[in-house]
């Protein structure tokens, strides 16, 4: 009789540790940072509005885009004020080479790095892999003027199947970058931006020349 309760007592026992185990596994494939046998095939992953399509452009690149807009503005006659017209193609571009740069360490890489512009916020997505690790990210951010820049304000993170809080997903970011997007900024010193729209495909930007 004794011998059988505790069959039973260690039963149950290896029960709970093997569902607790399942649990784990499953919760752990889900965040799609590692490939765990048969529970990965229940990762779906964060899915972006649209696929953009962009080769890199060079910060260089990027702001010489930028001052021809505005200098054949000027040229035209225009001098209260210009506005610049960037598409998602053009700022995934940009946000590629960033990335690229600021990988802190050889065996990091990034994939799939994109930026939508929605009328409501502006979506980066793409994987950062580093050996073993994937971390699968979605990010959404509105943009808001801040001493003649830009500064990007993180409103929803998706890691994997997960939604994260943006200061969790900030370390994250800092792990591999050399900063965290919460805190990047585009400024120029020849121009100063003072306001910006979103619009489906493109984000919209009046600006000035920064006259000391």
């Amino acid at each position: 009789m004794i011998g059988k309760n505790a069959l039973t007592v260690v039963g149950v026992f290896v029960g709970i540790i093997l569902a607790l185990t399942l649990v784990v596994a499953f919760a752990v494939a889900k965040t799609g940072l590692v490939h765990v046998p048969v529970f990965s095939m229940f990762y779906h992953g964060p899915t972006p509005v649209r696929v953009v399509e962009s080769a890199p452009i060079t910060a260089r690149e990027f702001q010489t885009l930028l001052t021809r807009q505005v200098a054949s503005q000027l040229s035209a006659g225009q001098t209260q004020g210009t506005n610049i017209m960037l598409t998602e193609v053009q700022l995934t571009g940009a946000l590629r080479d960033a990335i690229v740069q600021a990988l802190r360490k050889e065996e990091a890489t990034a994939e799939h790095v994109q930026i939508v512009v929605t009328p409501n916020y502006l979506e980066v997505s793409g994987q950062l892999k580093q050996r073993v690790i994937t971390a699968d990210l979605r990010v959404r951010l509105v943009p808001v003027i801040e001493d003649g820049g830009i500064r990007f304000d993180a409103t929803d993170v998706q890691l994997g199947d997960y939604p994260i809080q943006p200061s969790l997903a900030h370390q994250l970011a800092g792990s591999v970058l050399s900063r965290d997007f919460g805190t990047w900024r585009i400024s120029f010193g020849e121009i100063r931006f003072t306001s910006l729209t979103l619009k489906d495909g493109v984000l919209e930007i009046d600006a000035t020349p920064n006259i000391p």
